[in-house]
Formats: C-alpha cells, sequence, structure tokens
C-alpha cells in the first residue's frame, strides 16, 4: 500500500465490493489497523518463516511473501490470497479486490508475476461471499488431494 501511495494511487479501492472497501490512503491512515499488522508480522509471522528457513534450509528468495491485512479477531481483512488450494495443476486463490491501476487488478498482476518463475498458473475466484463472513477459497472449496511424488522443498529453485 505505501509502493502504490508513493505512486501517487492513494485515492485507489482496495477490497472493491466487500464491506471493508476503502482507499489505499485510508487504510494506510488506520493506525490500529496498520499496528497490529505491524505486530502480527513481527510478532508471529517472521518467526514461522525464519523457521521454515531453518528447518528447510530454505533462502529468501525461495520465499513468496503473499500480502494481506487480517482484522483484530484473526479474520483477512482483505481477501487472503494465502488460502488458496491446488487443482487440476491450477491454482485456485481468492479474488484479492486490489487496487484497479490502467485497468488491471494490481494484486493479481503482482502474485501472477510472483509465482512465474515457479510456472504456477493462477485462477482467481469470485468468493465474495464467504469473504463477508471471514472466510475464503478454502471455505468455498474442498478437494480430494493425491500427494506429490517428492517432496514440495525438492521442486524449489536454488534447492541444494
Amino acid at each position: 500500500m505505501e509502493e502504490l501511495e508513493g505512486r501517487g494511487y492513494g485515492d485507489v479501492t482496495l477490497n472493491r465490493g466487500l464491506s471493508t472497501q476503502t482507499t489505499v490512503s485510508a487504510a494506510l491512515q488506520n493506525r490500529a489497523l496498520i499496528q497490529h499488522n505491524l505486530y502480527l508480522q513481527n510478532q508471529k509471522l517472521n518467526p514461522i518463516i525464519e523457521k521454515l528457513k531453518r528447518e528447510f534450509l530454505l533462502k529468501d528468495d525461495q520465499i513468496i511473501q503473499v500480502p494481506v491485512m487480517f482484522g483484530y479477531s484473526g479474520y483477512a481483512w482483505s481477501p487472503n490470497m494465502v488460502n488458496s488450494v491446488p487443482v487440476n495443476g491450477k491454482l485456485l486463490v481468492s479474488n484479492p479486490r486490489g487496487p484497479m491501476i490502467d485497468g488491471v487488478d494490481y494484486t493479481q498482476e503482482r502474485l501472477r508475476q510472483l509465482l512465474l518463475p515457479a510456472g504456477v498458473s493462477v485462477s482467481f475466484l469470485d468468493d465474495r461471499y464467504y469473504q463477508e463472513l471471514k472466510g475464503n477459497v478454502q471455505s468455498a472449496t474442498n478437494t480430494v488431494r493425491k500427494p506429490e511424488e517428492r517432496p514440495f522443498w525438492q521442486s524449489l529453485p536454488n534447492n541444494y
């Protein structure tokens, strides 16, 4: 959001069509929400990332950090693209309802670019109903999964 505001897109809408709809600048001015999410990043997420890096011998360039904002009771304030579901070679992802810039959802395009090196094909789903109920794609799907033949970490770039 800071990047977008710095590029002059502070008035662009986030969470389009949702009860949490706001602008980039208004979200950044919501100090309580920002402080809550900084706390979660520093106290909860960063330790998990560090543990994964240690235990799987991962480097920073092998981890794709996907943006999400959380509300105070743990729900995803913005559609949570992390809770995605792989189905038949595609990754089903919540439509992030991100800011529209030049007719393109900035958040969707950013995720596509992050996953491009891994050859992941993404389909965005309209799970607005579940988002309003504090859920997401996982709430809207149920799949039977066949495990991969080899552990996922052996497929990561720069695997040693």
